[in-house]
């Protein structure tokens, strides 16, 4: 008797779990598609969806070290906008070519939510041409430890020349135009 009603709870249960509807959450580059001159510095902020319950986390990304110079980290508003303590390092690639960076936070009293910025990641503008962003690893921890590993996208920096202009008095544009 057990053995043949063991089926049918067996999809009874499965179709209860299957029913509920999973909510993904997502890390990103924004903004994923960047336009910058040559020499700039700017920022890309790492943002991420909803989520509830967030302890520590930890970003892995890479840059194109020939188009761009990676300036330093700051922390976003899901790690000071508690106004609870937490603790955060960043990491560059130790080696000939630095183009990772690592970074690490952890809430150091209670925990943090989302959506919003996990951090700011600054760059200065070395070459002209295109430079990718992307996602080589997140690690999301709760207040438990349980891992959840977010889906990540990346995004690219396109490095513009300067258009160079002529100096031209104010007289002769005058003339230019009438």
């Amino acid at each position: 008797m057990l053995r043949s009603s063991l089926p049918a709870l067996a999809a009874l249960v499965l179709a209860l779990f299957s029913a509920v509807p999973a909510r993904a959450v997502t890390v990103g580059v924004a903004p994923a598609d960047t336009t910058v001159y040559l020499d700039d510095e700017f920022a890309l902020q790492i943002v991420t969806s909803d989520l509830a319950d967030l302890k520590g986390f930890d970003l892995l990304f890479s840059f194109d070290p020939a188009r761009l110079q990676f300036l330093g980290a700051d922390a976003g508003d899901v790690l000071t906008g508690t106004g609870r303590l937490y603790a955060d390092y960043t990491l560059v690639a130790n080696g000939a070519v630095a183009d990772t960076v690592l970074y690490d936070a952890a809430m150091l009293d209670g925990a943090t939510a989302g959506p919003g910025v996990l951090v700011s990641f600054r760059f200065k503008a070395l070459a002209v041409g295109d430079a990718q962003i992307q996602c080589v690893r997140v690690d999301f921890r709760d207040s438990n430890n349980v891992a959840t590993l977010p889906d990540c996208t990346g995004g690219v920096v396109h490095v513009l020349t300067a258009t160079p202009a002529r100096a031209v008095s104010w007289g002769r544009v005058k003339t230019f135009y009438r």
